[in-house]
């Protein structure tokens, strides 16, 4: 029966991998929304440390943070996310590629919708994730940190840690950018 249940979890953690993909690849990318996720900081960051590639970027803060995660999360939440590192990195290349087999312009909407369906997709994956006691890694792992050493909700220390990414871009995007940001992270949550 356990290992019924870890395959149950794997599942899991593969589906809601493939949703917050799902935001990334079809609201976020497409129309430039300032959101939370490593991907945020990374395109927060981009303009103030421009001669550091996005994907760098992201890939340092994502092993950095499961390493972080591994320490103070335990054995089983470092198995589970090590498996949302790379399904999530082979899911959100995979659909950002089948975006460009569309018209150009398929996926491009209102800012505020491109942010309020991303939200609202990407928290039912996280929440999938954080059901089995995993994360799709990255930004997560401070959010489960604050869960568990500060007793906040898992969808409530996830809205914190993505509303101070977005609020980061208001340094570099303005204001305007980072307030449609904060629906995308409200949604989530």
């Amino acid at each position: 029966m356990k290992k019924n249940n870890h395959i149950k979890d794997v599942i899991i953690v593969l589906l809601g991998n493939f949703l917050v993909a799902v935001s990334v690849a079809f609201f976020i990318l497409p129309n430039n929304t300032l959101t939370g996720g490593v991907a945020g900081v990374a395109v927060a960051l981009k303009p103030i440390l421009p001669f550091i590639p996005s994907v760098w970027l992201i890939n340092g803060l994502m092993v950095g943070l499961y390493i972080v995660g591994a320490i103070f999360l335990g054995k089983s939440f470092a198995l589970k996310s090590l498996i949302s590192t790379f399904s999530y990195s082979a899911f959100v290349s995979l659909l950002t590629y089948i975006t460009t087999l569309f018209p150009k312009g398929t996926f491009i909407m209102q800012p505020i919708l491109a942010s309020v369906y991303s939200g609202l997709i990407s928290g039912i994956g996280l929440g999938l994730c954080f059901r089995v006691n995993a994360s799709t890694g990255g930004m997560d792992i401070p959010a489960l940190l604050i869960h568990k050493y500060m007793h906040i909700s898992s969808g409530n220390s996830v809205m914190i840690i993505d509303a101070l990414t977005v609020l980061l871009g208001v340094t570099t995007y303005g204001l305007e950018p980072a307030l449609i940001g904060v629906l995308s992270v409200f949604a989530s949550g």
